[in-house]
């Protein structure tokens, strides 16, 4: 079961590089409307706080259909199994502590991507970023951080293929293992 945790936390740590990705690009492409707000007297306070709604506004229908897609899923899948292939028969239920688990990765991650464009909208809050669209100032530390993002993102997804490569040798090895009696 560990193996299948290290995957989740693999899948779950490879969707939010994306996810942090795509919020870097949609910050620099915004950088011009931060500086405005700058302009116009919105501090980053405000700012963080349009951040954080709209973070929300992703993240917590998304945490939602979420749950509810793996409450069906474990529905579906035990009436799918016989009666007698588990122990337990077919008593299987979503645990409510790893919900909440999920809930807590979703508000930090939420929490992280929403406040990582601040530092977008800082430096736009001068004039530099109306008058060059944020060309000179921000936009070389954007494109070192969209590639650390990427070298992260094909590290991780090389990492996923290899240890599911492995899994599937082990798995295929195992199941030609003589079992020391005759099941039938």
């Amino acid at each position: 079961l560990y193996f299948f945790l290290g995957a989740a936390i693999l899948v779950l740590a490879l969707t939010i590089v994306n996810v942090a990705g795509l919020t870097l690009s949609r910050s620099v492409r915004r950088a011009p409307e931060f500086a405005l707000r700058g302009a116009l007297g919105g501090g980053t306070g405000a700012i963080a706080g349009q951040l954080a709604i709209e973070a929300a506004l992703i993240a917590v229908p998304g945490c939602v259909l979420g749950a509810l897609l793996a409450a069906n899923a474990v529905g579906v899948v035990t009436q799918m199994m016989p009666s007698d292939f588990l122990i337990r028969g077919r008593h299987i239920v979503v645990d409510y502590r790893a919900m909440v688990m999920c809930a807590a990765v979703v508000v930090i991650t939420m929490a992280g991507l929403a406040l990582a464009p601040l530092s977008v909208a800082r430096r736009a809050e001068g004039g530099v970023a109306m008058a060059s669209g944020l060309r000179a100032s921000g936009l070389k530390s954007a494109g070192r951080a969209r590639e650390r993002l990427l070298i992260a993102q094909i590290a991780l997804t090389v990492v996923l293929l290899t240890v599911g490569a492995l899994f599937l040798k082990s798995s295929v090895a195992e199941s030609r293992i003589p079992l020391g009696f005759d099941p039938s």
